[in-house]
């Protein structure tokens, strides 16, 4: 093979490479992309819980304290009926302590319904916190291993970058000036050939290039896409 094709196949196995690991170190893969948006739901959801546990507990403190206070005007207003000096002064204790029993029943129903509330909330989180503990350890487990991956594919990376810029100097300018704008076009420069067909556009060359890239005396291009194409070394030799 013509050194130039060679060296220009070289460097389109080089940049491939090299593309594919860009790609890879990123964009997070899909298993830990999916733990950590199933973790960030599940923290939603313990915020979401804390804030209900939070307003429960501070509203059960009020309700407590309203009931003693009502408690204590409901004991007075007793106090008060066996004091009264006439019948109008005794409907008015009456009505002042069935006003304070309404009140009172309302409050302990109410602070029952709290505390159950704050019983089940805390006992729902209580289940969420081993259930983000475990999930946690999952996404620190697959983030190690992600990285772990990413850090080895950066040195790999780092020494297909040298070889680049090693073996990119050997070739002709125009010929790499004229690579570069393809790749810009098409996913691949440089291809195979397929038969008598250009792998980069499927179009049937002359025969006579077709020879010429078999040979590999010369750099032939295809005279539709402009793609470099060379010719695969025979194996079944």
């Amino acid at each position: 093979m013509h050194l130039d094709m060679e060296n220009l196949v070289k460097l389109q196995n080089l940049d491939s490479e090299i593309a594919s690991l860009e790609k890879f170190v990123s964009v997070s893969p899909s298993d830990l992309m999916e733990k950590e948006a199933k973790l960030e739901e599940l923290h939603s959801s313990l915020n979401s819980l804390k804030t209900q546990l939070q307003d429960a507990t501070d509203e059960l403190t009020t309700v407590k304290t309203e009931l003693d206070s009502s408690q204590t005007l409901f004991e007075g207003a007793e106090v008060k009926k066996g004091n009264v000096h006439n019948s109008k002064e005794y409907e008015a204790a009456l009505k002042e302590i069935d006003y304070l029993n309404t009140t009172i029943a309302n409050l302990a129903t109410r602070k029952n319904d709290l505390e159950k509330t704050v019983k089940t909330v805390t006992e729902e989180l209580s289940s969420f916190d081993n259930e983000n503990e475990t999930l946690q350890k999952e996404v620190d487990t697959a983030r190690t291993s992600y990285e772990k991956s990413v850090s080895s594919s950066r040195d790999k990376l780092n020494k297909l970058q040298k070889q680049r810029d090693q073996l990119a100097p050997e070739i002709p300018k125009p010929i790499l000036s004229k690579y570069a704008r393809l790749l810009k076009k098409f996913p691949l420069a440089v291809v195979p050939l397929e038969g008598e067909f250009c792998s980069g556009c499927s179009i049937q060359l002359t025969p006579q290039s077709v020879v010429e890239v078999r040979r590999g005396n010369t750099i032939t291009k295809c005279l539709n896409c402009g793609c470099y194409i060379y010719s695969m070394p025979d194996t079944s030799k």
